[in-house]
C-alpha cells in the first residue's frame, strides 16, 4: 500500500490524500490487532487464521487482476492509465447494471 499511494493520487493533493489512507490503514490494523485475541477465543485459532488469510487472498487477486502496472511511466502517465482503468469499470457497470452486453 505505502508504494502504491504515491502513483494514485494527483500531485496536487498527494499529501492530504496520503496522509488519510495512511491514517485508514493504521484504524485497519487496529482493528485487526484488537480483534484477534476475542476471535481467536470464539472461533479458534485456525478459523482466524483462515479468515485473515482469505482476506489476503481475496486483495491478492484485487492487485493482480485490477491494479495496473506503472513501472516506468511519470505520475501523470500512471494517473491516466488508472483513469482509463476506472472508466472501463464504470463503462462494464452500466452495462451489467442495464442487463445489455454481456
Amino acid at each position: 500500500p505505502w508504494l502504491i499511494l504515491s502513483e494514485v493520487f494527483p500531485v496536487e493533493v498527494i499529501g492530504a490524500a496520503s496522509a488519510l489512507a495512511t491514517a485508514v490503514m493504521w484504524l485497519c490494523a487496529f482493528f485487526v490487532c484488537a480483534a484477534f485475541r476475542s476471535l481467536q477465543a470464539i472461533l479458534g485459532a485456525s478459523s482466524v487464521f483462515a479468515i485473515f488469510g482469505g482476506f489476503c487472498l481475496t486483495c491478492f487477486v484485487f492487485v493482480t487482476a485490477l491494479v495496473p502496472e506503472t513501472k516506468g511511466k511519470t505520475v501523470d502517465e500512471a494517473l491516466e492509465t488508472l483513469r482509463g482503468a476506472a472508466s472501463k469499470a464504470h463503462e462494464l457497470e452500466s452495462k451489467v447494471a442495464v442487463g445489455d452486453g454481456l
